[in-house]
């Protein structure tokens, strides 16, 4: 399995490479949150036609050998995938723009205020008292990460 993956992964970069005109989405421009969120799902031709060869690549193991998978990472944001898919898609804490109508830095209210109160609460991982907040999207689960001062650090898509 582990294996297979490596062998798709050159294969996939090698053709991305080919078609992919920069890093990044090509022109040097930031995409939008959306364009980002809505890889989520796709398979890695779509997301590499549509984003380019990632700054880095990093394989991760999960808790069984049908759940390892490789994250890509394209600076400001990123994406897990597993089994030719596109699982997740990732705002790391320079991003700029908004997600979904919050931003990077926004208290645990102000993320309230935009995508509301109703939502999961995982105090598992999390570095904040209040725990992360997770927010039911179509098909997937949009998931804001707190920091122990109750800003956002981070925000996910999960299918």
């Amino acid at each position: 399995m582990r294996l297979t993956i490596a062998l798709l992964l050159i294969t996939v970069l090698a053709v991305a490479t080919v078609q992919a005109v920069d890093p990044g989405n090509g022109a040097g421009t930031t995409p939008s949150d959306d364009a980002i969120v809505n890889v989520c799902g796709a398979n890695l031709a779509k997301l590499f036609t549509q984003f380019g060869t990632p700054a880095d690549i990093i394989p991760y193991r999960g808790n069984t050998p049908d759940n390892d998978g490789v994250n890509l990472n394209y600076g400001d944001y990123g994406f897990n995938f597993r089994n030719k898919t596109v699982v997740t898609c990732f705002f790391w804490s320079t991003w700029k723009g908004t997600i979904q109508g919050i931003k990077i830095g926004d208290s645990h209210q102000d993320v309230e205020k935009v995508l509301g109160t109703t939502h999961q609460t995982d105090k598992t991982t999390s570095q904040s008292a209040l725990g992360d907040f997770g927010f039911d999207l179509i098909d997937a689960m949009l998931w804001v990460d707190f920091d122990k001062n109750d800003k956002v650090f981070k925000v996910e898509v999960d299918l």
